[in-house]
């Protein structure tokens, strides 16, 4: 199973290049 940091982590990510 992934660990919340990674899962935030992910999330961070899709919404950063959602974003540009």
């Amino acid at each position: 199973m992934i660990k919340d940091s990674d899962f935030l982590i992910c999330l961070l990510n899709t919404s950063f290049y959602s974003t540009n």
